[in-house]
């Protein structure tokens, strides 16, 4: 009979954490390169179209090069003129097509097509919630990861 797989053993967070301390100059180093979380009335000051904006640039960040999708962040936000809700709801093939030719953007068409799919999205939390940012301040504490889902 064949051995049974393993189970990998993860290593703790205190351990991963230690080791990007000292990659990044110790504790405080790697705490001040942290982000810090926003306040509920600077998330609720946000416009909705900069959520749809932070939602594509952690899409394409997603299996890519951070730095690459920082690189080609101008050529997005002209490419989605400003990330306007109502605009990208009425995404069409002809946009995708437009966007895919676009050699300034990483021409992943799934992820392009996020773009049309979260402003709907967005678009009814705003229409249900006042904006975006409203709906994500209320959101109760020590749930984070439900937000995400």
């Amino acid at each position: 009979m064949p051995p049974l797989p393993t189970t990998p053993v993860l290593p703790a967070f205190a351990d991963i954490e230690a080791r990007a301390a000292a990659r990044h100059g110790g504790p405080t180093a790697l705490t001040a390169r942290l982000l810090q979380p926003r306040s509920a009335d600077a998330l609720r000051a946000t416009p909705d179209h900069r959520f749809l904006a932070e939602a594509t640039h952690a899409i394409f960040q997603a299996g890519f090069d951070w730095q690459a999708v920082d690189r080609r962040w101008p050529a997005f936000e002209d490419a989605f003129e400003g990330f306007d809700l109502a605009r990208w709801t009425l995404m069409s093939d002809d946009d995708l097509d437009r966007l895919l030719r676009n050699t300034g953007l990483i021409r992943n068409a799934a992820k392009l097509r996020a773009v049309g799919a979260n402003a709907v999205f967005f678009q009814a939390v705003a229409c249900e919630h006042g904006s975006v940012g409203a709906w994500i301040a209320g959101w109760p504490p020590g749930c984070y990861m439900a937000l995400w889902h």
